[in-house]
């Protein structure tokens, strides 16, 4: 990648013996990749290293070359690496408080890190009055106390607190001026190092951006999913047609949805590179990640417990197969041994459980010295030691054990053992800090490091295409540009660091302090972009979160292009009619007789027979996704809980006229949501941590959205027949064909004419109420018909969904009018899905693209191999 600076004077500085500050790491990597391109084109064959690094990295250096060397050669003091920054702010919180996460450990040493930047005196008596006003003000400011008489105590500072010292010596003359500092890419400059710059340097100087007319167009796709497969088919085709160029992917909150990005890049990336994008040969996503998911730190890890820790087996059996352990590694060596391992049926095996299965197996004979290295890890050992000294005895322990093994490194690998080498060597220095651990303390502490460490390997040359997020795009140049997610929510929220308080943060103007700040910081990004390319693709979801999206205005005066303009489908997606016609898989052998069934089971065995009887057969579940907040589910629940508890008092009272009385309608709504909220916060640990501020606005969008469901339930109420509720989240059984049914249904009214309606409320926007087909694909309200009129003895009139959601458009119901002959078509149908289950029909056979799309069993089902048959 290239740089939009201007690369001529950016040169000039650099010979001229200047020093360059880059606002990121990666575009400093990019300019040096500019020079040395110079260089070499001036035939030169070696060149001084030019000064291109972050200001934090400069400033370390200037410690290490000046003030230890030069001024202070006998100074005990020493400059503290981010996890040194950690330890002390744990031991500093420590004193303060019983409990604390990492998230506040990370909030109060960002705290700190921007008072040093703003260049700020938390001794000032005003701006102390206004930290202790806050509890968390308050709190952050003991630690720092006690974090600053640790760093005394262990003689240790971080690099922002050396400037002054390096200020102080380039004043006084101790050290020439360099002729210019050029800061770029910076938004905005912290005063600090403002002040840093007016003293080291005899003139600062702003590289200009080199100006780029570029051809711009708007995509706008169905949804966000739609959006990222249209982009990753864009970039599949442009390095496909130009290798030699390089193109872009930007990808706003990248980190957090890097799964789905890997995903999406695997899908449609399938043939042209290897399935893991982290060591593609053409796709490269800058996105680090925690040293502890590459399987060669791992394995370390792992090993290092193995003999003190008890150890999942299955764990136990992955580590048998490591290629990272010379012995394992050997084709067919442990085949046995995990084969008796798994003829035990443990889950767990504790460290005396695994000696004694290495004494019964055959893993002795197959791998000797592995089993020698574990037992001799097992003898008494230093109860306490000094950091270095456990790394000293980790290394030999993993040497003895067979680690790293004897295969060759690639790429990727080799960083990574270079990394994980560095973070031993960085352990080894906190003597000082940690002082005597015993075994669990030092390796705990090490498995946390090794967590808290992100790392993101360098690509090769051969990479095309890069996937990044909004700010490491900011001042670089390719041959094209796809942005994604520039919809009316783009830039992002201000997030401010909650230990300072805020109306302090927005009068110093500290980074995403206010929505003014994070506009000022989008335009500066926006004109940043348009440099990037000679052509760019902005693109946006047009629905998101049940919400119809708008482009934002700084993108929605460009042309739309028609080519994009379309859904991008998953290239394993078929339909139904083109896909191979293959014998139905039946499972004789595991056919269930009456089984309990659930809505559920109905509708997953409709979108494909396969799914159910993964799902609710063989148990597959995904991984819940973490979110701050309720997330989707959790929130249409407590919609359902808080309607429910509101027409259960009408239910009991039999009266009606005060759920639609306007003066009483919303404090009867707020007292049911109070209720509610307090049962989940009693019940449920998760909501515990949702804090207040998430509370309260979950309970004003309950408010306001049950208030205007009840409007227009009111002027139904008029339009149609009276009615009373009957019944609400009651439970009804039955069966059908040969399974057991149990439901829970969520409301039954009574009109005065006597006849029942049945009513399922929906809080999505999308929903499927095709209920006169004989093949069902929406099966979940006709099952209720079915199972109700079999347990109740009642004739049931009509069926209803209510739809409550957050478009005021789609306060409505859908309703069906229940006919015996429609009733006699659905018995048939849903017999029919009752009993393929029974019998264990498992064929692969989605019926519609979404199926697919939002399932999770692609490894598991195999029908992108299907496709291909």
């Amino acid at each position: 990648m290239n740089i939009i600076y201007d690369s001529t004077r950016l040169i000039g500085v650099l010979e001229a013996g200047g020093v360059v500050w880059g606002a990121r790491q990666r575009l400093c990597r990019a300019m040096m990749g500019v020079y040395d391109d110079h260089q070499r084109q001036q035939k030169r064959h070696a060149w001084q290293t030019p000064f291109i690094s972050t200001a934090e990295q400069w400033l370390r250096s200037q410690w290490t070359s000046l003030v230890c060397v030069e001024s202070a050669k006998a100074s005990p003091w020493y400059i503290l690496s981010d996890e040194g920054e950690q330890i002390l702010w744990q031991q500093a919180i420590a004193q303060n408080c019983d409990e604390h996460s990492f998230d506040t450990v990370n909030h109060m040493r960002q705290a700190y890190k921007q008072l040093l930047l703003w260049q700020i005196d938390w001794d000032e008596e005003l701006v102390m009055q206004e930290f202790q006003r806050r509890d968390n003000g308050e709190l952050f400011y003991k630690c720092l106390q006690s974090y600053r008489i640790l760093a005394n105590e262990k003689k240790a500072m971080t690099c922002l607190e050396i400037a002054p010292m390096v200020i102080e010596m380039y004043r006084t003359g101790q050290k020439k001026k360099v002729p210019i500092i050029a800061p770029i890419g910076f938004q905005p400059f912290p005063p600090l190092y403002r002040e840093l710059a007016a003293f080291i340097g005899e003139k600062n100087e702003d590289i200009a951006v080199s100006e780029l007319t570029a051809e711009s167009e708007l995509i706008q796709c169905t949804d966000s999913l739609s959006e990222l497969y249209s982009a990753a088919r864009w970039a599949r085709e442009k390095s496909a047609a130009h290798p030699e160029k390089t193109y872009a992917v930007v990808v706003p909150n990248l980190t957090q949805q890097r799964p789905i990005v890997e995903r999406v890049l695997t899908d449609v990336f399938a043939g042209d590179c290897l399935l893991n994008p982290d060591i593609s040969a053409v796709v490269n996503i800058a996105a680090p990640r925690s040293l502890t998911h590459f399987s060669l730190v791992s394995t370390a890890l792992h090993l290092l417990d193995l003999p003190y820790r008890p150890i999942q087996v299955s764990l136990l059996c992955a580590l048998l197969q490591s290629p990272y352990i010379t012995e394992c590694s050997a084709p067919g060596n442990t085949a046995r041994p995990i084969k008796e391992l798994l003829k035990r049926r443990q889950e767990e095996m504790t460290p005396d459980d695994l000696y004694q299965w290495c004494d019964e197996s055959t893993l002795g004979e197959t791998c000797p010295q592995m089993v020698r290295a574990l037992k001799e890890m097992k003898k008494d050992k230093p109860t306490l030691c000094a950091p270095s000294a456990w790394v000293d005895q980790w290394r030999q322990e993993l040497r003895a054990l067979g680690y790293p093994g004897r295969g060759r490194f690639n790429h990727a690998e080799y960083q990574q053992w270079e990394r994980w080498q560095d973070l031993l060597n960085e352990f080894a220095l906190y003597d000082a800090l940690l002082g005597q651990l015993n075994r669990p303390q030092a390796t705990q502490r090490l498995n946390d490091m090794a967590w808290r460490c992100q790392f993101q390997a360098q690509s090769v040359p051969t990479v095309t295409v890069h996937v990044l997020g909004a700010l490491e795009i900011a001042g670089l140049r390719c041959d094209g540009v796809w942005y994604t997610g520039w919809n009316t929510n783009w830039p992002v929220f201000p997030h401010p660091n909650p230990m300072i308080p805020l109306s302090l943060q927005k009068e110093w103007g500290m980074n995403y302090a206010d929505v003014a700040h994070n506009a000022d910081m989008a335009t500066q990004l926006f004109a940043d972009y348009q440099q990037s390319a000679p052509h760019i693709l902005w693109s946006m979801a047009q629905s998101a979160d049940d919400c119809e999206m708008l482009p934002h205005n700084l993108v929605s005066g460009y042309k739309p292009n028609a080519e994009w303009e379309h859904t991008w489908q998953p290239h394993w997606v078929m339909d139904p009619a083109d896909a191979p016609q293959l014998e139905p898989v039946v499972l004789d052998d595991v056919r269930v007789e009456s089984p309990v069934m659930r809505s559920g089971h109905f509708t997953d065995q409709y979108a494909c027979p396969f799914r159910a009887f993964a799902l609710h057969r063989l148990g597959a579940r995904q991984i819940d996704e973490t979110a701050i907040g309720p997330d989707y589910a959790e929130r249409g629940q407590l919609v359902h809980e808080v309607l429910a508890e509101l027409y259960k008092q009408a239910t009991e009272t039999g009266n009606m006229s005060y759920l639609f009385g306007r003066d009483s309608r919303k404090s009867l709504i707020a007292d049911s949501c109070d209720r509610i909220l307090e049962k989940w916060q009693k019940e449920n640990k998760a909501v515990q941590r949702w804090g207040e501020i998430w509370l309260s606005l979950e309970r004003e969008r309950l408010v306001n959205l049950i208030s205007q469901w009840m409007e227009t339930a009111e002027s139904q109420r008029s339009q149609r027949e009276k009615f009373k509720v009957v019944e609400c989240e009651s439970t009804i059984k039955g069966k059908i064909g040969d399974a057991e049914v149990n439901l829970r249904i969520d409301r039954l009214d009574r009109t005065h004419k006597g006849d029942y309606w049945l009513i399922d409320y929906k809080t999505g926007k999308k929903i499927d109420t095709k209920w006169d087909y004989k093949r069902l694909s929406a099966p979940q309200m006709p099952l209720y018909a079915l199972v109700y009129t079999q347990d109740k003895k009642r004739k049931l009139h009509t069926l209803a969904v209510a739809q409550v959601c957050s478009s005021e458009s789609k306060y409505k119901y859908h309703t069906q009018e229940i006919t015996p002959s429609l009733l006699k078509e659905w018995r048939v149908a849903i017999e029919c899905l009752a009993d393929e289950y029974c019998r264990g029909v498992a064929r692969v056979a989605p019926q519609k693209e979404s199926t697919c799309r939002y399932c999770h069993l692609h490894h598991c089902c195999r029908i992108r191999e299907q496709e291909k048959i």
